[in-house]
């Protein structure tokens, strides 16, 4: 069975403009659905697990396309995907933020052609543009205050290469590059190395294993590592591009 794809992102603007130019630069071709979901991660939380407790048994397509929502959004009963991604923002200063819970969220969906695979963006999606030119050397150590909220959007705009600002900048080899930067950067906050990762390192990276790098940043000086990850739908879709020793299709 061919690839089909389900991608459901937080909000209609940046993430789905992110998504759809990843998949326009390396597969055209590609089968997959946008459902933008107009919330934040924690909300979408405790909407999937009452009670703050994880059900094993959760069914999250068969949940999704129960839900009540306008019909542009809403996904056909009769639709079957082979993969589901989810693509949220970190938000740590959001009232309702439960981190623990987070984490558990983080291990249940780890696999994208079984439950789902959740991407969490530090602090939010525009971190990949968070990049200040061909050559950054700060990058490996960007940080921002947990606190910077709804300013952060502000910030890259103020800090971020002229030429990330535009979409029409972002052509397969300059995305290419973005994705090795955010890999080297998640090896550096996991390892402390800064360089590529190899494939069975980057599988090893977990999403809770970041989200508790991220947390102890915080809890050590208030603030969190930039790093985009939702990119890395890329690397999980056709990791042959991105290391070597790895063949098509696995």
């Amino acid at each position: 069975m061919n690839k089909r794809i389900l991608l459901i992102v937080e909000g209609p603007n940046d993430e789905k403009s992110l998504v759809e130019k990843l998949w326009d630069r390396f597969d055209r071709g590609a089968d997959y659905s946008i459902s933008t979901y107009d919330t934040n991660i924690y909300v979408l939380m405790n909407q999937l697990f009452k009670d703050g407790e994880i059900d094993e048994n959760l069914d999250l397509l068969r949940l999704l396309k129960s839900q009540d929502v306008p019909e542009d959004k809403r996904i056909g009963k009769d639709e079957v995907f082979t993969d589901i991604y989810l693509i949220f923002d970190f938000d740590p200063q959001d009232p309702d933020a439960d981190f623990s819970m987070l984490r558990k969220t983080l291990k249940f969906f780890d696999d994208s052609s079984e439950r789902g695979k959740l991407f969490i963006n530090y602090p939010m999606m525009q971190s990949f543009r968070h990049i200040t030119g061909q050559e950054d050397p700060d990058f490996k150590e960007r940080s921002v205050p947990v606190d910077i909220g709804r300013g952060y959007k502000s910030l890259v705009d103020k800090e971020a290469w002229k030429v990330l600002k535009q979409n029409a900048g972002l052509d397969r080899g300059r995305l290419k590059w973005i994705i090795s930067l955010n890999l080297q950067k998640m090896n550096y906050i996991v390892n402390g190395v800064y360089e590529m990762p190899t494939y069975d390192g980057y599988k090893r990276m977990t999403g809770e294993i970041v989200l508790d790098k991220q947390l102890e940043a915080a809890e050590n000086s208030n603030s969190v590592y930039v790093l985009n990850t939702s990119v890395f739908l890329i690397v999980d879709y056709h990791p042959s591009w991105f290391f070597d020793g790895v063949k098509p299709g696995e």
